[in-house]
């Protein structure tokens, strides 16, 4: 029997290598010693297990603040990023709910910031294109 793991894999990030390890890496579970002393023929510490793809707890785009989100989200995937500061001239009707819009994206797991640039996690791309996608958004084609 062949698992299909890595065909969804493989549509779900939909083909972009970054994409692919994070979830790859999402899934990733190492046995315990105990749980590879009754396991003939493996030998300690180089069992790997991957969690079933409906065990993956994958990243979301909160369902408020819609059009916000979307500006942010948008933005943020035109630009490859952007620190706070280029969000509000790129934005300038919604200076004072970028941080919060920002913060509520980081908690959802679908944005983070390094080094004051804030961008799409590579886990939270395929919710943030589909949620793209859902608000009319132009996205390209499978």
């Amino acid at each position: 029997e062949m698992s299909d793991f890595l065909d969804r894999l493989a549509a779900y990030g939909r083909g972009i290598p970054g994409v692919a390890w994070a979830l790859w890496h999402c899934t990733l579970r190492f046995a315990r010693m105990e749980d590879e002393e009754g396991v003939e023929g493996i030998r300690k510490g180089s069992t790997i297990w991957l969690k079933p793809w409906q065990e993956l707890a994958l990243p979301g785009v909160p369902q408020q603040n819609h059009d916000e989100l979307a500006f942010v989200l948008h933005t943020l995937l035109l630009h490859n990023g952007a620190a706070a500061e280029l969000l509000t001239e790129l934005l300038p009707n919604m200076v004072h709910q970028i941080l919060p819009v920002l913060h509520d994206l980081q908690a959802a797991g679908v944005v983070e910031q390094q080094q004051r640039v804030w961008r799409v996690t590579a886990l939270g791309y395929p919710a943030v294109r589909a949620f793209l996608k859902d608000e009319g958004y132009l996205v390209d084609a499978l």
